[in-house]
């Protein structure tokens, strides 16, 4: 698995595409996050709940900031090991 970096000019377009996704999939987004009641109803909608499991979220978010990325060894990787793009996705949030 080669490193997955996030810092500097070079990565900036992985952080780009999560957001990107993240924005476009609000109800996926909010079930990555765990939506509280309290915020959802502040907002004047429903909750939403988690309906399967987060990894297929993180799976989806995955795909679209790697299946095409700059780097011909991530991207090849991707495609022989999808799933092993989940964690990095999930450190990403905290890190």
């Amino acid at each position: 698995m080669p490193t997955i970096q996030w810092k500097g000019e070079k990565y900036t377009q992985r952080t780009a595409r999560l957001i990107e996704w993240c924005k476009a999939n609000e109800d996926a987004r909010l079930k990555i996050f765990s939506d509280s009641t309290k915020d959802a109803r502040q907002e004047g909608r429903a909750r939403q709940q988690m309906t399967s499991q987060k990894t297929k979220y993180l799976q989806e978010l995955s795909a679209a900031i790697f299946a095409n990325d700059e780097d011909p060894k991530v991207r090849e990787h991707y495609h022989k090991h999808p799933l092993a793009f989940v964690k990095p996705v999930q450190s990403r949030f905290t890190s």
